[in-house]
């Protein structure tokens, strides 16, 4: 199932849709990477992309501009099947300067509701 939104929304205060169309292919090119059980019962692990197809208007004066996103079929079945869950908020990622910190906020954010888990230690990679 195709997601459309508006470039316009997507960018916020920013002038141009470049860094939006920027961020689409690097999404496009981002794997994700699920610990898993193989069919042999031994550990593995799962690669999934997040988008597979998109589309986005060239036209940067367009006011009805738009972006048509695609998530990956292996990304949607891992987000039906997920158990963590987080409310990314885009003013907190906006002012982060670092990828670190974003990663960190992420981790953090995807166990806040968490009940069964105590503590846990996360790698720096």
């Amino acid at each position: 199932m195709d997601h459309v939104i508006s470039i316009k929304e997507l960018r916020g205060p920013h002038k141009g849709g470049e860094r939006v169309k920027d961020t689409i292919v690097r999404l496009q090119q981002t794997i994700v990477q699920v610990p898993t059980i193989g069919k042999n019962g031994r550990p593995a692990t799962k690669r999934v992309q997040i988008l597979s197809d998109t589309t986005t208007n060239d036209d940067e004066d367009d006011p009805h501009g738009a972006g048509s996103l695609f998530f990956s079929r292996g990304c949607a079945r891992l987000s039906r099947t997920s158990t963590l869950w987080g409310r990314v908020r885009t003013a907190v990622i906006f002012a982060f300067t670092s990828k670190y910190s974003l990663s960190l906020y992420e981790l953090l954010t995807a166990r806040i509701n968490l009940t069964h888990v105590w503590d846990e230690q996360f790698s720096t990679e």
